[in-house]
């Protein structure tokens, strides 16, 4: 039984600068040797040939590379945004704290911010509605005058 997987050594004819950029890329592509390197070389360029037969080899290659550079932005993006939700986080507990809201006026303001960007649908604040914009100023308004009334019930009451 012959085994088909075995190396043979055998002389090659290969241009000087082709033999440079061989040397230059190989570790490059994780391959222990030029000989390696060379053998990979050799298969894909095969499989690009027969991709004129067969129209799934170069689609596939690409499509794969594409899903891994997709998903290596996702993981990125997602990094970030969770950083973004933690720093948002904090600051909207620092402003609620030092500023007294009560519990309830950022539940209603929460819960309106949520319809809102769902009204929204990723698009951009400038076209937000009349009412929500109305809305914002009226909690604001409210949240400062119950701030207001909060730092200075002790002399409203004497």
């Amino acid at each position: 039984m012959e085994n088909k997987d075995k190396k043979n050594k055998f002389a090659l004819y290969i241009k000087d600068s082709s033999l440079d950029v061989a040397r230059k890329w190989y570790k490059e592509d994780n391959c222990s040797s030029i000989s390696e390197f060379i053998e990979k070389a050799v298969l894909f360029y095969c499989g690009y040939v027969s991709s004129e037969n067969n129209q799934n080899y170069l689609p596939n290659v690409v499509i794969s590379t594409m899903k891994a550079i997709m998903r290596d932005s996702e993981n990125r993006h997602n990094r970030n945004l969770f950083r973004l939700c933690v720093e948002l986080s904090m600051l909207m507990n620092v402003m609620a704290a030092t500023h007294d809201i009560p519990q309830e006026a950022l539940n209603k303001l929460r819960g309106e911010c949520v319809e809102e960007v769902k009204a929204l649908n990723g698009t951009h604040v400038e076209v937000a509605s009349k009412s929500f914009i109305d809305a914002m100023h009226r909690d604001a308004n409210l949240i400062w005058a119950n701030a207001i009334i909060y730092n200075y019930k002790d002399q409203l009451t004497a």
